[in-house]
């Protein structure tokens, strides 16, 4: 994967912004380790895009500067750093730091998928859902809990359009697509479905277009 700046260098930045944004003067050992891994995931995700600004030249490429594609990198970062290497402290700061940088809310304990999109990810809230791959999130999407606690859970091949929740107790099959505004808590859903309104009173229709080659190499399917 082709990068705008060198492993070494974005090592550097990311440095930067934390000590910027959590002056404590913390050493952060794990750093290279953790944003080298975290390359690696970004590499295996983006290259099932299908979208032009995924690739410089007909090759993957990764640009820090693009805010949507450093959001994923950052979230990925995070859950490396809690996972692999237990370390807390870091996980934490960079999950706040995408809070500062991009208004993305997703835990480091959080698990997305292996391969998801963000489309103008501003605004985004992520709660502990059950994620599948080929996830397309777009600005003020919120999925999370229900006042009991539970939460949703996602099949392969979800579109979710802006300012669209999933909450609650829910089971969203394969194939399917949130329209703008939805609002779906405490509903199931079954697989190649559109979804349009507010729950109860959801309207859901058949959806036999593929909406996924969009975002998503067509070799996937």
């Amino acid at each position: 994967m082709q990068k705008s700046i060198s492993t070494e260098k974005l090592v550097s930045y990311v440095k930067s912004q934390l000590n910027n944004f959590f002056p404590d003067n913390s050493c952060d050992d794990n750093l290279y380790q953790i944003i080298y891994e975290t390359l690696i995931k970004v590499s295996f995700n983006f290259k099932h895009i299908a979208l032009s600004h995924f690739y410089k030249n007909k090759k993957l490429y990764f640009n820090h500067l693009n805010a949507d594609q450093y959001t994923v990198f950052i979230y990925y970062a995070s859950n490396i750093a809690y996972e692999t290497y237990s370390d807390i402290k870091l996980a934490t700061k960079l999950f706040l730091l995408n809070k500062v940088l991009h208004n993305f809310h997703c835990m480091y304990d959080t698990k997305l998928p292996d391969i998801f999109v963000l489309i103008h990810g501003t605004g985004i809230v992520l709660g502990k859902a059950k994620y599948s791959n080929f996830l397309v999130l777009s600005q003020n999407c919120n999925i999370g809990a229900n006042a009991e606690i539970k939460y949703p859970i996602q099949s392969e091949y979800l579109i979710m359009y802006p300012n669209s929740s999933i909450i609650g107790e829910c089971s969203i099959g394969t194939h399917c697509c949130i329209s703008n505004g939805t609002f779906i808590n405490n509903q199931n859903i079954k697989s190649h479905k559109l979804i349009i309104g507010k729950s109860p009173n959801l309207v859901i229709k058949d959806d036999k277009k593929n909406r996924f080659e969009y975002f998503f190499l067509k070799n996937i399917f």
